[in-house]
């Protein structure tokens, strides 16, 4: 017999004996255990309620550093505000007969407009 038929043959006994000891009880010692295993479960349950939360702090602290990345990704790839027209300047352009050349300068038009509206 080797080490583990001796220690599988060890333990059956002594489960053999357990469950003996444990029919022989009277009434009143197995309502004292189990009102005792109704305490230590109860127990545990309230140490687990209490028991600090160690993650909350790290997960905060990742969730800070993603919002902090997105945002500053998003402001640093934002794009320049380019001026707007609306359709009746639009009209006006195309209806001043100007030469093609003129729309070759719209942005230094556009630039002395905004220059104007800032000053």
């Amino acid at each position: 017999m080797n080490e583990t038929e001796k220690s599988a043959a060890e333990l059956e006994r002594a489960r053999a004996q357990l469950n003996r000891a444990a029919d022989d009880l009277d009434e009143f010692s197995v309502a004292r255990l189990r009102a005792g295993r109704k305490r230590a479960i109860a127990a545990a349950g309230a140490r687990r309620r209490l028991r600090p939360v160690w993650w909350l702090p790290l997960s905060s602290a990742a969730v800070a550093a993603v919002v902090t990345v997105t945002v500053a990704t998003n402001w640093w790839r934002a794009p320049t505000a380019q001026p707007v027209m609306t359709a009746a300047e639009d009209i006006e352009l195309l209806a001043t007969g100007e030469e093609p050349e003129f729309f070759n300068d719209i942005d230094f038009y556009t630039w002395i407009e905004d220059q104007r509206d800032a000053g």
